[in-house]
């Protein structure tokens, strides 16, 4: 591994190596890190950091966290869970979450809960040694045993692990970013994006349509019903995502529903929607934490798209506010859905740090390979794409369209035969006789 590591990074990681072998001596003296593989053996702590630390971080909290690594064990698909901790004194400071996934022959280290987790960051404690807390974090992700590439995605800039690891994630910046967001404390010309006459006319006209169609109703899902709601956004997303052949990882991990029911069973979203006629016609997800609004799902009914019920949904939440909400995070990456709202974004960048040659080709490939892929399947016929997805389904659903035209086929031509008495019974049915009556013939 130390191969490929530069000089000034040999010498953090064996300065930090003789720390942690001094903290085996005497764990209480100086800054210590721990490497956790069972969220359960200290989730009293990280819900105490979690409270303690003043910027918002749902993605590291620990209700996101451990309903993940729950979900990824019950589908079968269990989570190497590598989380980094860093006690100083006794006392939790830092906590790091992060997993190992295996691409073939290759292993990645990445926050823990991808895809679906959107920011990588961690929990530090406000204080003038949170860097060294960090620096001796990263050292031990060096350390970490048969990982070949660190593969930190969406890290915010102005983060704690931005700020703070700068020194350490300089130079491995691989991608670039940004997220939209809308500063709802901002004053006019700041960045909540104001709408012209002529878009918010328009809204209303939708607005209008869809009242046509039955009373408009908007609502906050209460605790109770955040079930029905998400499993109903879910079944909208996923119809949604098919009509137009996109593909979200996050969504189509075996682990995505599941987590986001046992967050839903306890409250832990803020959901809005519109119900139109009695019908809820749009749904908005999200989760809130220190002022912070992450939005997380947008969802709509598809037989009411011409008339926008989504974008009502949002104009109407951003037209009555809410005092605990101070920013509205549309989440990376930037779509014209999102950016038509906000005027501000915020970069986020995603770093690559090969420990070994093996981490080099796993790397070039999530550098350049992938996104060459990934704009090849979006410029594809809609079967090529299915094949991509699910190639035994692309296949099985080509056999029963084939299958069904041939049948069509073979029903036209039989009943054209039958109306104009060509081959065998047709003329009798014409005639109106039964099958096999005599026919006197014709002068």
């Amino acid at each position: 591994m130390t191969d490929v590591l530069n000089t000034a990074e040999r010498r953090d990681l064996e300065f930090v190596s003789v720390s942690l072998t001094l903290d085996r001596v005497d764990p209480f003296d100086r800054p210590r890190a721990s490497l956790i593989q069972d969220p359960g053996e200290i989730l009293d702590a990280w819900i105490d950091l979690h409270s303690r630390v003043t910027y918002a971080a749902f993605y590291q909290a620990p209700q996101w966290c451990a309903a993940w690594v729950a979900a990824c064990a019950a589908a079968g698909r269990p989570e190497d869970v590598r989380i980094i901790a860093v006690y100083d004194f006794g006392r939790l400071v830092l906590i790091w979450p992060l997993a190992v996934r295996r691409l073939g022959p290759f292993s990645v280290l990445h926050a823990l809960a991808e895809p679906a987790t959107q920011y990588c960051d961690l929990l530090v404690e406000h204080s003038s040694k949170a860097a060294d807390w960090i620096g001796i974090a990263w050292a031990l992700v060096l350390a970490q045993p048969g990982v070949d590439l660190v593969h930190l995605r969406n890290v915010r800039e102005g983060s704690e692990l931005q700020r703070y690891g700068a020194h350490w994630l300089d130079g491995h910046r691989v991608a670039t970013g940004v997220a939209p967001y809308l500063n709802l404390c901002a004053a006019a010309d700041g960045s909540r994006r104001q709408r012209s006459g002529r878009s918010v006319n328009a809204l209303r006209r939708h607005l209008k349509q869809l009242s046509k169609r039955g009373p408009v109703v908007f609502e906050t899902v209460p605790p109770s019903g955040q079930v029905a709601a998400l499993k109903l956004a879910l079944a909208l997303k996923h119809d949604w995502s098919k009509a137009r052949g996109v593909r979200s990882a996050g969504y189509e991990h075996p682990a995505n529903e599941a987590t986001l029911l046992a967050l839903a069973s306890s409250g832990n979203f803020v959901m809005r929607q519109i119900r139109v006629g009695g019908k809820v016609t749009a749904i908005e997800i999200g989760a809130t934490e220190k002022g912070h609004y992450y939005s997380m799902i947008q969802s709509y009914d598809a037989s009411f798209s011409a008339h926008g019920p989504g974008r009502i949904l949002l104009w109407r939440l951003f037209e009555d506010g809410d005092p605990e909400i101070t920013t509205f995070d549309f989440l990376p990456p930037a779509q014209p859905h999102k950016t038509e709202w906000a005027a501000e974004a915020v970069p986020v960048h995603t770093y690559g740090v090969a420990t070994s040659l093996k981490g080099h080709l796993v790397l070039g490939y999530f550098q350049h390979l992938k996104p060459r892929l990934k704009a090849l399947y979006l410029k594809a016929p809609r079967f090529l794409q299915q094949v991509a997805r699910d190639p035994r389904r692309a296949l099985l659903d080509a056999a029963n369209g084939v299958r069904g035209k041939l049948q069509f086929r073979f029903k036209a031509v039989k009943l054209t035969l039958d109306q104009t008495g060509v081959g065998g019974d047709g003329a009798a049915r014409v005639a109106g006789l039964p099958h096999g009556s005599a026919i006197e013939p014709q002068g």
